[in-house]
């Protein structure tokens, strides 16, 4: 069964970024900035400088996801490490948590979740 979701507060970009997220990256699962960009097909990047403008968009729109508990903003991740999150290092603690959780990074001998 699918939870019916409420796109109104998204639109553009955003809403289609979104959206693939939410139905293409399951549990357990990443997927990168640029990745994702690309897959959502919202943006035109034929060269490398856009391409990095449009995965820097989608960091934007993980930031201003507005239904972030159901659509797992968590799963996208920089191409060369874990990336960003909101709230700074409580919020980066959170979003490694979750994908350990999850599984998609492996738990350390000190894992113990947030602070």
């Amino acid at each position: 069964m699918e939870l019916p979701l409420d796109w109104r507060l998204t639109s553009g970009a955003q809403q289609s970024v979104l959206r693939t997220l939410q139905q293409t990256v399951g549990f357990g699962r990443t997927i990168t900035y640029g990745e994702l960009a690309e897959r959502s097909g919202a943006f035109e990047a034929a060269d490398p400088e856009q391409q990095a403008l449009a995965a820097r968009t989608v960091g934007s729109i993980m930031g201003s996801n507005p239904i972030s508990l159901l659509v797992p903003c968590h799963r996208v991740v920089a191409a060369d490490g874990i990336g960003g999150f909101g709230g700074g290092e409580t919020g980066l603690a959170v979003k490694r948590w979750l994908l350990t959780l999850e599984g998609a990074l492996a738990p350390t001998l000190d894992w113990a979740g947030p602070s």
